[in-house]
């Protein structure tokens, strides 16, 4: 139900998409802006160095035939050329290199999570009572709550980052010294370790927003709470989690590839609200809380009565 449940309310919250998409393009341009800005001499380095057009010709290159190994293949020579430039920095442009992305992840990654839980807030309204709220006036009330939970979901995804960087890292690296056989399995076995890893990781933070929002509870309570109300369909959830990244993920890729990346200015916001959906129905599922879909009200079995179910089931 919550695979269900979770698409079928899309359609009626779908409008969260366009606010999305503004509020994410606004902090986008305020990141690029600023970061820019203060990280001028290292742009003029990747300028002189030619990064920008190796970039643009990996990318045309990857247009050129479009098929799974050639995207593959792009990405790779991509990912390598950044790690490259990287690797390379003169010690004069590694402090503004430093610059340059930390004031980027500031700015976009702390105001650009502030959206997360304007949504959930606006998800939870339709949900309980059908009222809409403004999205943009959560934004601002929400705020504070915000910072300090893009700051915490931060720390405990370092580990969840490490090991994205690690599976792109060993695949990309290792690709060009295997067998034929080996360079069949590799990008395969990224992309499903890859939705696996992100399932996991999206399990484990599912009912941290919900719960300060359904609660009212602060942010250090709202993640207790939230992990304690996931426990309880840890496994549905999961499995749930790794199919709805696996759909979003090959959705994402197919339109990237065949609308030369312009699609993705849609998708992106879609999947944002999508997985926002799935959090707060997992939660409510969780804790057999009743809600609304569409014109009918769903009443999820509490985690007491399910129990008593399956001890009925062997007695009779």
């Amino acid at each position: 139900m919550i695979f269900k449940n979770t698409f079928k309310l899309l359609l009626s919250n779908f409008s969260l998409t366009y606010k999305v998409l503004i509020y994410k393009f606004l902090i986008l341009l305020l990141a690029l802006g600023l970061a820019g800005t203060i990280g001028t001499p290292f742009l003029m380095h990747l300028s002189d160095i030619g990064f920008f057009n190796n970039v643009i010709s990996q990318v045309l290159t990857m247009f050129e035939s479009i098929n799974l190994g050639n995207i593959f293949i792009a990405l790779k020579d991509l990912f390598l050329l950044t790690l490259n430039v990287i690797i390379n920095l003169d010690a004069n442009i590694i402090l503004n290199a430093v610059l340059f992305f930390s004031v980027f992840i500031l700015v976009y990654g702390l105001l650009g999570n502030f959206s997360e839980l304007a949504v959930i807030d606006c998800l939870n309204s339709n949900l309980s009572s059908k009222t809409r709220l403004s999205y943009f006036k959560s934004l601002i009330s929400k705020m504070f709550k915000s910072l300090f939970m893009t700051v915490i979901k931060f720390f405990i995804s370092i580990l969840y980052l490490v090991c994205i960087f690690a599976i792109f890292y060993f695949g990309f690296t290792s690709f060009d010294n295997v067998t034929e056989l080996a360079k069949i399995l590799i990008p395969t076995t990224m992309f499903l370790l890859f939705v696996i890893v992100t399932g996991i990781h999206l399990t484990l933070i599912t009912g941290f927003a919900p719960s300060i929002i359904v609660n009212d509870e602060g942010v250090f309570k709202g993640l207790i709470l939230g992990f304690k109300a996931i426990k309880k369909k840890f496994f549905t959830i999961l499995s749930t989690a790794i199919m709805i990244v696996l759909i979003l993920t090959i959705s994402n890729l197919i339109v990237s590839v065949f609308s030369f990346f312009a699609g993705i200015i849609f998708t992106i916001p879609i999947s944002y609200v999508i997985i926002c959906l799935f959090k707060i129905v997992a939660f409510y599922e969780s804790n057999g809380m009743r809600y609304y879909v569409g014109d009918s009200i769903r009443t999820p079995l509490k985690k007491g009565e399910q129990d008593k179910i399956e001890k009925l089931k062997y007695i009779v």
